[in-house]
């Protein structure tokens, strides 16, 4: 898949600061990958917090929606090939022991969606004064889970 510009993402963040367009896209995505949806009532999000299950839920959302824009149809998605790239991608985070900083930078060199990128990046790791602080271990998971989505769109969309 091409890269996703920056006029296509902020067209999406516009979107959903109405919180209506925002529920129609979830409906939407529900509808058409509930299996995606759900992804974080897995066992193993059990150690995310609240606040973190759902800015997980949001870059789900927000991601396959941007996808979708820049597609003009619901991109293609496959559960197996997303958790072959997610185990991948927690191997090789875990092997060569980065942080969070060290896995973005390399995910920059590596990928062609940048702007994609950098706005996971953003909500990551710029906390507003008014909102829970996202765990260390939540960071990893939420990073590592999108960037899994993000991976498996450009390999099936491509």
């Amino acid at each position: 898949m091409d890269a996703i510009s920056l006029d296509t993402i902020n067209h999406l963040l516009d979107r959903y600061d109405n919180e209506e367009a925002l529920l129609e896209d979830q409906s939407k995505l529900i509808s058409h990958y509930p299996e995606l949806y759900n992804l974080s009532t897995r066992d193993d999000f059990d150690i995310l917090t609240e606040y973190e299950l759902n800015t997980l839920n949001y870059l789900i959302l927000f991601v396959s929606m941007t996808c979708a824009d820049f597609l003009n149809k619901m991109p293609y998605f496959d559960l197996r090939q997303f958790e072959e790239i997610e185990d991948r991608l927690w191997g090789e985070f875990q092997d060569k022991r980065w942080s969070t900083k060290t896995a973005f930078d390399h995910y920059f060199t590596i990928s062609q969606q940048e702007e994609l990128l950098a706005i996971i990046e953003d909500t990551l790791t710029i906390v507003p004064d008014d909102t829970e602080n996202i765990t260390s271990v939540g960071k990893e998971v939420i990073l590592i889970t999108i960037v899994a989505l993000i991976f498996t769109y450009d390999q099936l969309n491509g």
